[in-house]
């Protein structure tokens, strides 16, 4: 298999981030397992879309979910047009395969009260510790800001625009997008800021950093922000997305332009953004049976 080449176009002619890379990676080489398992050949040049329906279908035995499959789908589709470019096929095998239909589901968030007790909790104090600061600063910018995981780990202080009030964030596809920054927001991190440059020897890259000034890493924030949701809410999901949909939901709520969130939250369309328009009216449905007063 072409596996390799392919990876480094994606890397390095689109330009994809290392975690959309790692999931071609993943995704071909469940493919390349699968063909090894039922001994069906490994010549890009004689699989048919008879092999890739097999491939489907013992996907679905796994009991995987219908977008994990439909994103392999997507992956192999990539990998064969990239091969027809480069003449290594005739024709794409996947191109005759269709989607699986996705259930849709409503995004999951905390709501502003909840999140409200939260910050009140973990409200800033001169007392704090270094890592303690950092942590509950990263649960706010999460919430505060929307941005996603991996453009926290990556968010450099130069990045920083106090004078603008913004963050300047790289997003999917190395795509940048300002995001602006309430008052007091941006009061937190100018302190925090001043105290790691005081706490962190070798601090001045990442606004946040392990105690050594390394970057950090995803499963530290996925516990940090799993234990801080935990304060305030049951709900089994309590993860850093939880905290982007929570963001905007609220902002949504609150009357802000769809469009404006849209470019907040970096999305490349508007049909990403408009499933909150869908929570906001599951969210009225509800509010409407409990206080009809023929409900």
């Amino acid at each position: 298999m072409y596996t390799a080449q392919f990876l480094d176009f994606l890397r390095f002619e689109k330009k994809y981030s290392v975690n959309t890379v790692l999931s071609y990676q993943k995704d071909l080489n469940d493919f390349s397992q699968f063909l090894s398992k039922t001994n069906f050949t490994s010549d890009e040049s004689k699989i048919t879309h008879h092999l890739v329906r097999g491939f489907i279908v013992s996907l679905s035995e796994q009991n995987l979910a219908e977008k994990t499959i439909n994103r392999k789908i997507s992956a192999l589709k990539s990998y064969f047009n990239y091969l027809l470019k480069g003449g290594k096929v005739s024709q794409n095998p996947v191109k005759k395969i269709t989607n699986l239909k996705v259930k849709k589901s409503l995004p999951i968030f905390v709501d502003d009260k909840k999140m409200e007790t939260l910050f009140v909790k973990k409200a800033p104090s001169e007392n704090l510790k270094w890592e303690e600061s950092r942590n509950n600063l990263i649960v706010e910018l999460l919430y505060g800001t929307g941005i996603r995981l991996s453009e926290l780990i990556n968010l450099k202080l130069s990045q920083v625009n106090v004078g603008n009030q913004s963050i300047k964030v790289l997003g999917k596809r190395n795509k940048e997008r300002l995001v602006p920054l309430y008052p007091a927001l941006l009061s937190e991190i100018t302190q925090f800021i001043e105290l790691s440059k005081k706490t962190i020897e070798n601090y001045g890259n990442f606004l946040f950093c392990l105690p050594n000034g390394k970057p950090l890493y995803p499963m530290l924030i996925y516990k940090l922000v799993k234990d801080s949701l935990a304060e305030v809410t049951t709900q089994k999901k309590r993860s850093p997305h939880v905290l982007r949909h929570s963001f905007a939901t609220s902002m949504l709520n609150n009357g802000a332009d769809l469009n404006a969130i849209k470019t907040i939250l970096g999305h490349s369309s508007l049909a990403a953004t408009q499933v909150y328009t869908h929570s906001n009216f599951e969210q009225l449905k509800s509010i409407y049976k409990q206080a009809h007063p023929k409900g």
